[in-house]
């Protein structure tokens, strides 16, 4: 559940698709509310977020809209990747007798030092195919798909009719646990946790932009 969510949180950004960003944080809210997860700040920021994109009057809501991520070279990202690259530029060079000089040294020098290893990497890699090379590739994982594809097939079954019959057995050999124990061993399943989140989630809702956004006023 959390791997197809991932992958298509990672695609909208490099997209800059705001409004698919705003569905798949309405998704997440309650995965963040499951007692498992407990992550408080991530369940304001699917309300907020949200909040945001459909409370702004135009034409701020267009601009938030079109500025949801940044261009960062040949793709987009969050706006917390530049300073997290900067950590991790500021990390690779300032390496001993580090002080607050030689920090802002280094951010000073920063724009002139990208654009030369940029330009450098122009060079070198002029003769590389463009097409082939400017986006990502992905492993081939083919060979584990059909690994786990057939420890289903041979577990769970190998059809819809067989794999969807109501068991309590415990066919995987899952960790079970955190689940509920012997007595109902499915009470706390993850599919349930996020179900059981759903409870209230109105109120919940209500409760952080009375919190956070004051002048928010209920018709």
């Amino acid at each position: 559940m959390f791997g197809f969510k991932y992958v298509d949180y990672r695609n909208a950004v490099r997209r800059n698709e705001s409004h698919h960003l705003d569905l798949l944080w309405r998704e997440n809210l309650p995965s963040t509310r499951t007692a498992k997860a407990n992550k408080v700040n991530y369940r304001q920021m699917s309300v907020i977020l949200v909040y945001w994109g459909c409370a702004l009057v135009e034409p701020l809501q267009s601009f938030y809209h079109q500025t949801r991520t940044i261009r960062w070279v040949h793709s987009h990202v969050g706006w917390d990747m530049p300073i997290e690259k900067l950590n991790m530029w500021i990390k690779e060079a300032v390496i001993s007798n580090i002080t607050e000089l030689q920090i802002v040294r280094f951010i000073w020098r920063l724009n002139f030092v990208q654009h030369v290893t940029r330009a450098i990497k122009g060079i070198i890699w002029s003769m590389r195919d463009d097409e082939k090379h400017s986006t990502a590739t992905l492993k081939d994982i083919d060979t584990d798909v059909q690994a786990i594809k057939q420890f289903l097939r041979t577990h769970i079954g190998s059809t819809y009719a067989v794999a969807t019959q109501p068991s309590d057995a415990n066919v995987l050999n899952v960790n079970m646990a955190d689940w509920g124990g012997l007595r109902t061993p499915r009470g706390s399943a993850p599919f349930n946790q996020i179900r059981n989140a759903q409870a209230g989630y109105r109120e919940y809702v209500e409760r952080q932009l009375t919190k956070l956004c004051p002048w928010q006023r209920w018709s």
